[in-house]
């Protein structure tokens, strides 16, 4: 038996983005980090927190996927955090986010504003220039904490949890192999699901194990 689908909601008419972002963002809003079974009670708001929010798809998103959820929003790129702004605005945004705040290098990408990163690879050019970052100690507790950085996710989601309550779910397009590995096997969490597009890329999508547990529906695979 089939589990339940992905939630899915059409592009706002009035979204702004590059056209080179159409492709990557509709994937987005068609749940490419949902976890259908991840519920909440009426009585909750759950706090969303994204990092490496881009042009705000993921934030528009979750927003219709948990009617009510209070979100925060945080984008090292201050160019594309000038269309994140556009695109949700009211709620709160912030630079990017690392493990110790202040300065550093971003490289810019080679195809499109959502492959830049602090660590320069083959998708990034040898380009950068230097943007504010707060620690990822700052940022919010959370409910469900969404990780795209292109790059160096593990190291974050780790720094986040030594300061913060765990979130219910962890939800992170990784970027190496390593990652996806200590991701996989973080403690006190269930992987739901990985799309893995190549062996250094993909989505995983982590629950709580007490959540987990607690689920009316399991979507397994």
């Amino acid at each position: 038996m089939s589990g339940p689908s992905n939630f899915r909601m059409a592009v706002p008419p009035w979204f702004q983005q590059p056209e080179s972002m159409v492709e990557h963002n509709l994937e987005v809003f068609n749940g490419c980090y949902d976890i259908p079974s991840l519920k909440f009670g009426d009585d909750h708001a759950p706090v969303v927190v994204d990092i490496g929010a881009c042009c705000g798809a993921f934030t528009l998103w979750s927003k219709e996927r948990w009617p009510g959820s209070i979100n925060a929003a945080f984008e090292a790129n201050s160019s594309t955090r000038e269309l994140l702004a556009q695109n949700v605005a009211k709620l709160r945004i912030g630079p990017g986010a690392n493990l110790q705040g202040g300065t550093a290098f971003l490289y810019e990408g080679k195809h499109n504003i959502g492959e830049c990163s602090r660590f320069p690879g083959y998708e990034q050019t040898k380009e950068a220039r230097l943007e504010s970052f707060i620690d990822i100690a700052q940022t919010p507790d959370c409910d469900i904490l969404k990780v795209d950085v292109e790059g160096g996710e593990a190291d974050l989601i780790q720094r986040y949890l030594e300061w913060h309550k765990p979130p219910s779910a962890i939800l992170c397009e990784f970027h190496a192999v390593k990652d996806f590995q200590r991701l996989a096997t973080l403690h006190r969490y269930v992987v739901m699901h990985a799309d893995i597009w190549q062996a250094d890329r993909g989505v995983i999508r982590l629950i709580r194990e007490d959540v987990w547990q607690k689920a009316d529906e399991v979507v397994r695979g």
